[in-house]
């Protein structure tokens, strides 16, 4: 709410500027990446698949295209809702999709989106090196030149980086909670 209250308080300024236009992106966006972040950490997708199993016309391969032809044609036709973006509502619909089209394909497949996914979020914030950082840091990624291999290399770089972070901040977690049992009672 109070991001919707931002996004109309933005849209009343003066255009043109390269910050405020970040900054209207961020809000419009920030709602999507909290949603993801929320459905990571409370397992929604496993959840979910885990009770769409037992429900044999969900559990159908052309059932999930048709659903997924439909929310991709209802994204053309819905671009944004009153106060934030309507990729709030069909995203987590799209990768659920994606996510069981290639479990249901490939069981490697399967591990690498699993792996990728248990990073995702220390990927998406290590990323950001890539494209807000100088041009030389930028030839690092784009080294390989086709788009395919830029994105397996750069998640080559970013993946045990992104590892480390993990366990860097499970460590600060455990002596933060070590820190605070001391000191509290």
């Amino acid at each position: 709410m109070a991001l919707g209250v931002v996004k109309v308080g933005l849209s009343f300024l003066e255009s043109g500027s390269v910050i405020l236009e970040m900054l209207r992106e961020y809000v419009d966006y920030t709602p999507i990446v909290l949603l993801g972040y929320y459905f990571g950490e409370v397992n929604a997708y496993e959840r979910f698949f885990a009770k769409v199993k037992k429900i044999r016309l969900l559990n159908n391969l052309f059932a999930e295209m048709i659903v997924f032809a439909f929310v991709f044609l209802a994204r053309g036709a819905v671009k944004d809702i009153v106060l934030f973006k309507a990729d709030i509502l069909y995203t987590p619909v799209i990768v659920y999709i994606l996510w069981r089209f290639i479990a249901r394909c490939c069981g490697l497949c399967y591990e690498i989106m699993s792996l990728l996914g248990k990073y995702s979020l220390e990927i998406w914030f290590l990323h950001a090196i890539f494209f807000i950082g100088s041009e030389s840091v930028q030839k690092i990624a784009y080294w390989p030149k086709y788009s395919v291999l830029i994105l397996t290399w750069t998640l080559c770089i970013l993946l045990p980086v992104a590892a480390m972070f993990q366990k860097a901040k499970a460590l600060l977690n455990n002596l933060e909670l070590g820190f605070s049992k001391k000191y509290i009672y």
